[in-house]
């Protein structure tokens, strides 16, 4: 086991601000392959987000595709974005990461 001041530069805590974008059980009740969704986000403004199905359900914001439950996990990061899957509730979070002001 690696002393704390070694672990510290490895692991990197990672600070987003959750939006709710979608529920999962409505969006597949819909049986749509996929669903556009307009969001006025604090801080952000407004946002589009589009949901699709194929071998896992993804959220597609700007550029970047988002997997939800992607290894059987319910947090997903890419660069500066997180997608979050609440299994109890089955809402879908986006996160946007927060810039480390130090």
């Amino acid at each position: 086991m690696l002393p704390f001041n070694q672990l510290q530069g490895r692991f990197q805590l990672k600070i987003y601000n959750w939006y709710l974008i979608f529920n999962l059980n409505e969006f597949l009740s819909t049986n749509l392959g996929s669903k556009e969704y307009n969001l006025n986000l604090f801080s952000i403004g407004e946002s589009t987000f589009t949901v699709y199905i194929g071998n896992v359900v993804s959220v597609m914001y700007l550029d970047q595709f988002m997997p939800i439950n992607m290894y059987d996990e319910p947090k997903y990061e890419k660069l500066n974005y997180a997608t979050y899957h609440d299994e109890v509730t089955g809402n879908v979070y986006f996160g946007f990461l927060v810039e480390d002001e130090n």
